[in-house]
């Protein structure tokens, strides 16, 4: 199986720069997802990799070899795109074999490799028919069969479930990761879609504005965002971020006196950011973060509460339907090892303790 390495990769459209000096490596057998907005560079990055772009500057290397030079079909890879591409007048099967025929591989060979695609999609009933006589999850079935015949190590994927509705979508990643892990290939699939990249990937590579903001599995992403952005991009609803004001016993949330977060840190204080998941955050009988609650989300399995703390909007997810009310007060309290703190200046996380609040009661209890 492959190891794809990007080294330095660049891609500037005249002033744009659409990618700055990427690293990235992705691992033998890996599904890598690249996640991020519009515009981020995600897509600029598959295209490149594929040979269907060439970089301003920098280096990509497959299996050891550098292919940045080579021509998309010498370098060994096969890709399914947001469209499906299927031309409408060939049956599935030709269209399954469209690529094989131009490559001019032996009649054999390809009988053999649309059996074994049909089989692992479950298409053999439908090899007869045309793209127009499919839906949208069958014909996104009939792209993975297109990439699957061609045999190759490395899978290249492009948004494509973003054509389909929601419970489709849903059904559609665990096909395609269970195909991944059946064919034992390695697979680099771009999305904005959050929900398909921490439920289907190994690795996230998580981009903004042409670079890697982090590149981490799933947890670590979520659990451990490296930087505000990586915070309040990853998760539903997001991480809270909250500035934080210096106190005479601590760092608290802007607007508030209390209660206090974490002990202030020494020499030249920058401003700061806390982090707070909003499941992290449950209505307590005891002191903790005062809120007025001012608008609730009923989800079914869960409430969201959208409550004022400060001046500042403050989520909290509590399960099934919450018994609060719009406009009134509640005590929200959490865990020390569920606060992150940021830099205000560049985003990047900061290395500052909370006080545990078992031994610190004023910590989430108000200042003593």
């Amino acid at each position: 199986m492959p190891e794809v390495v990007l080294d330095g990769l660049t891609r500037r459209f005249g002033e744009t720069t659409a990618l700055a000096g990427i690293d990235l490596v992705i691992l033998d057998g890996a599904f890598a997802v690249l996640l991020g907005p519009s515009g981020c560079g995600k897509s600029t990055t598959l295209r490149l990799i594929a040979g269907l772009d060439t970089a301003t500057s920098g280096r990509i290397r497959i299996d050891g070899t550098d292919v940045t030079d080579r021509p998309p079909a010498k370098r060994g890879l096969s890709m399914v795109f947001q469209n499906y591409a299927l031309f409408p007048h060939l049956s599935v099967a030709e269209n399954i074999l469209f690529g094989l025929k131009v490559r001019r591989v032996p009649a054999a060979d390809r009988r053999r490799r649309l059996e074994r695609a049909a089989d692992i999609l479950g298409l053999g009933a439908l090899l007869g028919r045309k793209p127009s006589q499919l839906s949208g999850g069958q014909q996104q079935r009939v792209a993975l069969a297109r990439a699957i015949v061609a045999e190759s190590r490395l899978c290249l994927m492009d948004e494509p479930l973003s054509n389909l509705d929601a419970k489709l979508r849903a059904e559609m990643r665990h096909e395609i990761r269970d195909l991944q892990r059946r064919l034992d290939m390695t697979m680099i699939y771009v999305t904005h879609d959050q929900a398909e990249a921490l439920s289907m990937a190994d690795q996230v590579v998580l981009m903004r504005d042409g670079r890697i903001e982090q590149d981490a599995a799933p947890a670590e992403l979520y659990e451990r965002p490296a930087t505000a952005f990586a915070a309040s991009f990853v998760g539903t609803p997001p991480m809270n971020l909250l500035p934080l004001d210096a106190s005479p016993h601590g760092l608290v949330v802007a607007g508030t006196s209390g209660p206090v977060l974490a002990e202030t840190p020494g020499g030249h204080l920058s401003d700061l950011v806390v982090g707070v998941r909003p499941e992290a955050l449950l209505p307590g009988a005891g002191p903790g973060f005062p809120v007025t609650v001012t608008d609730l989300d009923y989800q079914g399995a869960d409430t969201v509460l959208v409550c004022d703390l400060g001046g500042h909007n403050l989520l909290a997810r509590v399960p099934g339907h919450a018994a609060a009310a719009q406009g009134s007060e509640l005590q929200l309290t959490c865990a020390a090892t569920d606060l992150a703190f940021f830099s205000a200046a560049d985003g990047r996380r900061v290395a500052l303790s909370a006080v545990d609040p078992a031994n610190q009661p004023h910590i989430l209890g108000g200042v003593v």
